[in-house]
């Protein structure tokens, strides 16, 4: 059983709700980056607003570094987190489990549109931007030790299914 998981894909995916499931099967400590990064820093879409994308992955890169430094964690990590060549090798070596939760543009869109508090989708096609975004990180998800399908499935089953991969 490895005892440092890290949770990659895209905003929307599951992260924190299959990294809690985990969590709980495993008795390991979850970390929410981006809960993290709100109790340090405030609101996200705030922040991005006030202070733009790049001060918000430099703040991001810091918070994952801290987490790092754990003996052992379940990591729920921000969608973008992956963007920046030092998080990606920070997060891809020998030590971590990186786990991606793979859902279609469709799944992410459905499970988010009526999320105000996504600042990279304030714009006049959501959809199309998830199209967008996704194809600009799908590279990097794929470097993930483990991709698990979410498309139709519940949280349980998600996280039985990568319970029984681990």
């Amino acid at each position: 059983m490895r005892n440092k998981i890290i949770f990659i894909g895209m905003m929307g995916c599951g992260k924190s709700a299959v990294s809690s499931c985990l969590a709980q099967k495993t008795k390991i400590q979850k970390f929410e980056l981006d809960e993290i990064f709100v109790q340090k820093y405030g609101n996200i879409a705030d922040f991005f607003r006030n202070f733009g994308e790049d001060e918000f992955r430099k703040k991001e890169t810091e918070i994952l570094k801290d987490t790092l430094k754990n003996r052992e964690y379940i990591i729920s990590a921000g969608g973008g987190v992956i963007l920046s060549q030092s998080n990606r090798s920070l997060i891809f070596n020998n030590e971590n489990l990186v786990i991606y939760l793979k859902a279609q543009a469709e799944t992410i869109f459905e499970r988010i549109k009526d999320d105000t508090a996504r600042p990279l989708l304030k714009v006049e096609n959501p959809k199309q931007e998830i199209k967008n975004i996704l194809q600009k990180r799908q590279k990097y998800y794929e470097m993930a030790n483990m991709a698990v399908s979410v498309d139709n499935k519940t949280i349980e089953e998600i996280g039985n299914e990568i319970w029984k991969r681990l």
